[in-house]
């Protein structure tokens, strides 16, 4: 039984659960609209299938309630016919004929295939393109798993979905993290926290670079804003005291030696005195930023950094005479620092499959994905693309792929210094990549058009592509573009982690 969801049409939210010839439970798949904020209709899409026409099926339904029922096909359904109302097509085919897609609208839309009966997604999904970024659920969740399983009892753990979950998407990974239990969210920015907040999100939010000039919106949407100068706690205590709020819970950034934002030891006595006067806003938290915990030349520095953080933040605690949660661990310190650990840590590459440290612990999570759309082959002293920096000696045979530098893929690995994977063969890249489109080179491979062609992934991983371009793994999952289509997959398992 296989299981992904993406983005449908108009603001929609597909789950298609292909079953296999032997997968005769399809009741269990129907635990695939727990990640999903429930707010939102459910529409069921089904085949006129036996398996689908049992009593231990209809009751699975009957939990979730479904405010629209689609069955597709010719077998009798006479159990579901009991016991729903449903609208009935004589095949798929009948249905993305017939249906408009107007009738779906911000819907969480649950559809089931069999080998006979494969429905057309063209018809639900918001893109239609071949490149296409999966993101494994079952992976992100060992990952965040192996992580918890280095912490001491009762440290809590935040988990960042900023900038777009690291370029994996951010209401649908945020979905995830309601489902597995994460005890805080990160995002950098309010309007981040905003679309979180608006798709049904639930859990505490903390926007780590607040912006003043919304702060109305972000206290109206429940976020909880990092203060690192007098100038932004001045700010926000105003908007809090305007709309006469108590105990607004923030979160103090403190300066331990990163030396970026933050307040110091001097700072303290007028931000406490700050606090103390206003009842309009409490402190949640304290934390401070790490430099250079994944590199152990540095690890005097971050030990020093972990003390200066402790003596700051307790100096806090002393002046305000209350408790408030501490952290200061990213992904590397989690492994390296558990001393480091006190009341949380935040993790953020580690469970996107990207932590330097942790390359053998954790999983691959992203994998990019596109296919062959056409073969050519040139003559010897011909030349493939632009610039004409593609040369080419002999007979040389290139595959097009829908895939260029507006959906992420970095210029730099053009003419041979990247590689794309077909059918577990490695294709150098001829040429310099195009916009929408890249060339490489097929000579001697065994590739039609139509292959599956492999970006990155289990190879090359992007831990081999940050070494090609000389950068982080951050920047090679970060930089995937907004146009490029996400599907999440996932399987039974995962409600068991």
């Amino acid at each position: 039984m296989k299981l992904t969801l993406s983005e449908g049409i108009n603001g929609c939210t597909i789950i298609t659960c292909t079953l296999g010839k032997d997968d005769n439970t399809p009741e269990l798949s129907i635990q695939s609209l727990m990640p999903l904020p429930l707010n939102q209709q459910i529409t069921v899409i089904i085949p006129a299938d036996k398996r689908f026409n049992t009593t231990s099926f209809c009751d699975a339904l009957k939990r979730y309630r479904p405010d629209k029922i689609i069955v597709a096909g010719m077998e009798e359904m006479d159990l579901l016919s009991e016991n729903f109302q449903y609208q009935h097509y004589t095949s798929p085919q009948a249905f993305y004929g017939s249906a408009q897609k107007s009738e779906f609208f911000h819907e969480n839309i649950l559809v089931f295939e069999t080998d006979k009966y494969r429905f057309k997604n063209a018809f639900l999904d918001s893109k239609i393109r071949h490149t296409k970024l999966e993101v494994n659920f079952d992976a992100l969740a060992e990952n965040i798993r192996y992580f918890q399983s280095k912490l001491k009892p009762n440290v809590q753990l935040m988990a960042l979905v900023k900038a777009f979950s690291y370029g994996s998407g951010s209401y649908e990974v945020a979905c995830l993290m309601q489902l597995l239990g994460v005890d805080y969210l990160g995002v950098a920015a309010s309007d981040e926290g905003i679309s979180l907040r608006r798709s049904g999100i639930t859990l505490p939010i903390v926007v780590l670079t607040p912006e003043l000039d919304n702060v109305a919106e972000t206290i109206s949407y429940n976020l909880e804003p990092e203060i690192h100068n007098i100038r932004s706690l001045n700010t926000f205590v105003e908007a809090v005291n305007q709309v006469g709020l108590v105990g607004y819970p923030i979160h103090v950034k403190i300066d331990s030696g990163m030396h970026r934002q933050g307040f110091e030891m001097n700072d303290i006595d007028e931000l406490a005195s700050i606090i103390r006067k206003n009842e309009s806003i409490e402190v949640a938290s304290a934390f401070t930023h790490l430099a250079a915990t994944d590199e152990e030349k540095h690890d005097d520095f971050t030990r020093q950094q972990l003390n200066t953080f402790a003596e700051v933040s307790q100096a806090l605690e002393d002046k305000l005479g209350c408790k408030f949660i501490r952290h200061a661990l990213n992904s590397a310190g989690i492994e390296r620092f558990p001393e480091g650990q006190f009341d949380m840590v935040r993790l953020g590459i580690g469970m996107y499959g990207g932590s330097t440290v942790s390359q053998a612990q954790t999983r691959v999570v992203s994998t990019l994905r596109s296919v062959v759309t056409q073969i050519k082959d040139i003559t010897p002293n011909d030349t493939v693309g632009y610039g004409r920096i593609g040369e080419v000696k002999k007979h040389t045979r290139i595959a097009v792929v829908p895939i260029g530098y507006a959906d992420g893929l970095n210029r730099r690995l053009s003419n041979g210094v990247g590689k794309f994977m077909i059918n577990g063969q490695p294709a150098p890249i001829i040429g310099n990549i195009c916009m929408d489109l890249t060339m490489t080179d097929i000579t001697g491979l065994d590739v039609k058009e139509g292959d599956e062609v492999i970006i990155f992934g289990d190879e090359p991983t992007i831990f081999e592509l940050a070494d090609k371009l000389g950068t982080i793994t951050y920047e090679i999952l970060t930089s995937v573009a907004a146009r490029v289509k996400r599907v999440y997959t996932f399987t039974e398992k995962l409600f068991s982690l």
